[in-house]
């Protein structure tokens, strides 16, 4: 845990299967009211999109209330370069009472040390372009291989909002990516 002084609150780094049944209540809470899209509907009962990640950090407001969060996967992914592990970015939210502060770009970057300090290649996330290239994210145009949870069927199709941060000195390889899975 970091303490970022008295303007932010301490960000917490929690491994998703140290997560309490009070945090999962409070993750749920926040993640219901960020997220009220027609995709959106299992947030009242459950913390995860797809499929759970491994790694959470978030930030608590006064009354101990989750206000911000950012969820990671540990994956490893194929690319034509060969098989890259990566953190995948997914469910980023601050409660729209605390928007404005900054609070996502420091979990980021909380989050993004882990990462590059866990020996991961990349970190990818699918997002609007603007509000992440700030914390080292670029635009990729790759074909990816994933499940669409949609159809119940493998695709491999463009993802227009995919962005990726490198950690490890490489470049982001040209050509399909497989995610081996859903997306985040």
């Amino acid at each position: 845990m970091v303490n970022m002084g008295e303007r932010n609150p301490k960000i917490e780094h929690w491994p998703e299967e140290a997560i309490t049944e009070n945090e999962d209540r409070l993750l749920r809470e926040v993640l219901s009211t960020c997220y009220q899209g027609p995709d959106d509907w299992m947030f009242p009962t459950r913390r995860y999109w797809q499929e759970p990640p491994q790694h959470r950090w978030w930030m608590r407001g006064p009354t101990g209330a989750i206000i911000s969060q950012i969820a990671v996967h540990d994956k490893v992914i194929g690319s034509p370069i060969g098989d890259l592990r990566i953190g995948g970015v997914g469910l980023v939210c601050t409660h729209p009472d605390h928007r404005r502060k900054g609070y996502v770009r420091l979990l980021l970057t909380e989050a993004l040390q882990w990462m590059k300090q866990q020996g991961m290649s990349f970190s990818l996330l699918f997002a609007a372009v603007d509000a992440y290239s700030s914390s080292g994210y670029i635009p990729i145009n790759n074909p990816f291989h994933q499940f669409d949870f949609r159809t119940r069927q493998w695709v491999t199709k463009l993802m227009p909002k995919a962005m990726a941060a490198p950690l490890a000195g490489i470049p982001w390889p040209e050509g399909e990516i497989d995610l081996r899975g859903m997306e985040f």
